[in-house]
């Protein structure tokens, strides 16, 4: 089974490679490994609802991981009143 830890790494790579500059602000906030572990939970009960109605762990992870993981990180920052950076 995939473990919060596996798939916030993922997050990371992911984040790092499709939103640079979202990836550095959360370095430079300090808050990259409690968001990707956040991302990762939320993926987690995702995948777990869907593998109650009959899905595989592969299946699950693929129709859950656009909601928090491999999607853009910074697309609520503007709540925050933070900047959301271009990538």
């Amino acid at each position: 089974a995939m473990t919060p830890l596996q798939i916030a790494a993922q997050a990371k790579q992911y984040w790092k490679e499709t939103y640079p500059k979202a990836y550095a602000a959360m370095q430079q906030r300090g808050i990259l490994e409690e968001e990707a572990l956040a991302a990762a939970n939320l993926t987690l009960m995702e995948m777990q609802a869907n593998q109650e109605v009959g899905m595989t762990e592969q299946e699950a992870w693929q129709a859950s991981r656009e909601f928090f993981v491999m999607s853009n990180p910074a697309r609520d920052w503007h709540r925050m009143g933070w900047e959301v950076p271009e990538d």
